[in-house]
C-alpha cells in the first residue's frame, strides 16, 4: 500500500463525481465513466500488458511457421525466441493479475467511501433501512472488486481475436460465438437486477423484524413474519438466482470448446475450398487457437463481473439519491 491507497486519496472519487454533475447534469451523470476517469492510468497499463502479451504470442507463433534455412543458428534463435516467450507470458499475465488486484482494491475502497459518506448525509431524509446500507456497501462493493479484476481481460480478447481472424483467414462462428458469450451477459444484468430487487425487500422486512422484535412477540405475530420472509420472496429471489446461475454454467461451458470449435471448422472450410493445408499452417493454427483457451476461459467470468458491476452502479447512484444522489 501507499500514500495513493488512503481514505484522503480515495476523495479524489467524490470530486471527479462532482465534476460529472456539474458538466452534464445530475440525471446524464455516469458512474461507470468517473470510475473509468478514477483509475485511468492503471487500467492502462493493464491494457498494455495484456496486448503486448499477446503481440509477444503472435510474432513467435509467425515467425515459426516460416523456418527459412534449418541452420544450426537459426534453431539456436528459435530456441531462445521461444524462452522469452514463455518467460514473457509469464511475467506479463503475473503482471497483469497485480495490476489488476491493486486497482480493484482501490476502486472497491472509494465505492465504500463514496456510499458511506452519502448515505451518512442522506439518512435523516432517505428511506434506506440499515440492512440495505450494509447490502450496497457489502455486496456491491465486492462486485465492483471483481468488476475492475476481471474486466481488463475484456479488452485483450478482440485483439486476439482479430489477430486469430487475420492470420487463419478462414475463422467461422468464433466471433458469433463471443457475441452469444454477451448476450447471454445482458440476461446476467437483467436477472441480477431483479434478484437484487428482491433482495433489498427481503433484507428491509428482516431489519424491521430484528428491530420491532418485542411488538412482534408481544402480538404474536410469529407466523406472519416468518410466511412474509420465508414465502414468495424467497422463492422469487432463489428462482432469478438460479436462472442467472445456470446462464452463467452454459456461457462458461461453451467457452471452453470455442477453440476447439474454431479449429475444426477452419480446417473443415479450408479443405472444402479445396485449399493446400500443410503441417506447419495447421500446428500454428492450432497453437494460436489455444493460446487465447485462456482469455476465453476468463470472458464469462469477466463479462458476468462487469454486468454485477453495472447493477451495483446503478444502485449506488440509485439509492443514494432521493434529491441530491451524490452531490
Amino acid at each position: 500500500m501507499t500514500a495513493f491507497d488512503d481514505l484522503f486519496f480515495l476523495c479524489r472519487f467524490e470530486r471527479l463525481w462532482e465534476e460529472e454533475v456539474a458538466k452534464v447534469g445530475l440525471e446524464k451523470a455516469s458512474l461507470g465513466g468517473v470510475f473509468m476517469r478514477f483509475q485511468r492510468t492503471r487500467s492502462l497499463v493493464a491494457f498494455l500488458v495484456a496486448i503486448l502479451f499477446a503481440v509477444l504470442v503472435y510474432e513467435i507463433l509467425n515467425y515459426a511457421e516460416n523456418p527459412g534455412t534449418s541452420t544450426l543458428l537459426h534453431g539456436v534463435g528459435l530456441c531462445v525466441a521461444l524462452f522469452i516467450s514463455e518467460f514473457s507470458k509469464a511475467f506479463f499475465a503475473s503482471l497483469l493479475w497485480a495490476v489488476n488486484l491493486r486497482t480493484a482494491i482501490r476502486v472497491k475502497s472509494a465505492f465504500s467511501v463514496v456510499a458511506f459518506q452519502k448515505i451518512i448525509s442522506l439518512r435523516s431524509v432517505s428511506n434506506l433501512s440499515v440492512g440495505e446500507m450494509i447490502n450496497v456497501l457489502t455486496s456491491d462493493g465486492y462486485r465492483m472488486f471483481e468488476a475492475v479484476l476481471f474486466g481488463t481481460f475484456l479488452l485483450c480478447i478482440p485483439v486476439l481475436l482479430t489477430a486469430c481472424i487475420i492470420y487463419a483467414c478462414y475463422t467461422l462462428g468464433y466471433t458469433a460465438l463471443i457475441g452469444v458469450s454477451f448476450l447471454m451477459a445482458r440476461l446476467i444484468q437483467v436477472f441480477r437486477r431483479k434478484a437484487v430487487s428482491v433482495t433489498d425487500t427481503r433484507v428491509r422486512t428482516m431489519n424491521e423484524v430484528l428491530t420491532c422484535i418485542k411488538l412482534i412477540k408481544m402480538y404474536a405475530w410469529e407466523t406472519s413474519f416468518e410466511k412474509k420472509i420465508t414465502g414468495e420472496e424467497e422463492k422469487n429471489e432463489k428462482q432469478l438466482l438460479e436462472m442467472a446461475g445456470y446462464i452463467q454454467s452454459i456461457n462458461s461451458s461453451i467457452t471452453t470448446i470455442i477453440p476447439t470449435m474454431a479449429t475444426i471448422l477452419t480446417f473443415v472450410v479450408h479443405t472444402l475450398l479445396g485449399l493446400p493445408l500443410s503441417s506447419s499452417e495447421a500446428f500454428t493454427t492450432i497453437a494460436i487457437f489455444n493460446s487465447m483457451r485462456f482469455s476465453l476461459g476468463l470472458l464469462p467470468f469477466s463479462v458476468k463481473a462487469i454486468a454485477e458491476g453495472l447493477v451495483s452502479l446503478a444502485r449506488l447512484k440509485v439509492k443514494t439519491s432521493p434529491s441530491t444522489c451524490l452531490r
